[in-house]
């Protein structure tokens, strides 16, 4: 029972505290961390090119629970791994287009290179802008 209007809401504070996320994980980021950011991207490009969309967008989430994990704030990552989970279905659509999913990977990568170089203030911009375009291509 997610209306249009939860959707727009969602999206809303989502483009607000993803951003914080990343922002927080830059302090927190071990090589460890970013190994496993890396590897998760990596399967990302693997299973695109495989057009493999159910792989996509389970590793699509498990990039952005990674984040959240490690943001440091147990708080910040319950509502956004709540808000993340009430959009799952929709999200797979967006996925489920080659130009957006290969889009979204691409800032994946850039997110975690900022996050690896510890630049909160990139990772935080990044983050935001990959989930105002989510948002934008899930209205389209």
């Amino acid at each position: 029972g997610i209306t249009p209007k939860d959707i727009d809401d969602i999206y809303a504070v989502r483009i607000r505290l993803e951003g914080l996320a990343a922002s927080m994980c830059c302090e927190n980021a071990t090589d460890d961390i970013i190994n496993d950011l890396r590897e998760t991207v990596e399967l990302q490009e693997f299973y695109i090119t495989r057009g493999n969309y159910e792989n996509l967008r389970n590793l699509d989430s498990e990039f952005h629970r990674k984040i959240y994990e490690h943001c440091g704030s147990k708080v910040l990552s319950n509502i956004l791994t709540d808000l993340h989970r009430k959009v799952q279905r929709f999200r797979l659509t967006s996925l489920q287009n080659q130009k957006r999913a290969g889009d979204a990977i691409a800032e994946h990568l850039c997110i975690l290179e900022a996050i690896a170089a510890k630049d909160a203030e990139l990772a935080e911009k990044l983050s935001t802008e990959h989930v105002k375009k989510a948002y934008s291509h899930l209205k389209n």
